[in-house]
């Protein structure tokens, strides 16, 4: 099956606006996209030549251009973490807070989720009982923007 995609800014008429994309794949990323936008997007069936299905409709939000924080340095000791980082944020988009994740080496997402870190300072200590002085872990911080 051939599949067209159209998609729009919310409340775009697909009959005569919107970007049209053609694909023969059930799986599509589209780009470039504005941030913090809300987007329409049908999708119809190409049956044959002269034969379209009806379409199906979504809508979905892209996500705030958020600037990711960038030189990050660590250290264990029992029963913390200390971290600092540097963050430079993007114009027009305001921080909420800073979250961290953290687990053992090697782990995979789906380690200890920490949010509410303070906004305005780029370091933290992080206590947790089940740390070990000089244990090997991994920590990612992620800047959460509105």
């Amino acid at each position: 099956t051939n599949w067209t995609v159209i998609y729009g800014p919310q409340g775009f008429d697909p009959q005569t606006g919107g970007t049209s994309i053609q694909t023969s794949i059930n799986a599509l990323i589209i780009n470039p996209l504005d941030d913090g936008t809300i987007y329409d997007v049908y999708i119809y069936a190409d049956c044959n030549p002269t034969l379209q299905s009806d379409a199906l409709v979504g809508t979905f939000e892209t996500l705030p251009n958020c600037a990711d924080p960038t030189g990050l340095a660590g250290a264990t000791a029992v029963d913390s973490i200390f971290t600092s980082w540097n963050w430079v944020g993007n114009t027009g988009y305001n921080i909420s807070e800073f979250a961290m994740e953290y687990g053992p080496t090697g782990y995979t997402s789906g380690g200890t989720y920490v949010t509410g870190i303070d906004t305005i300072n780029t370091t933290d200590t992080l206590f947790d009982a089940t740390l070990m002085s000089g244990g090997l872990y991994d920590v990612y911080i992620q800047a959460i923007c509105l």
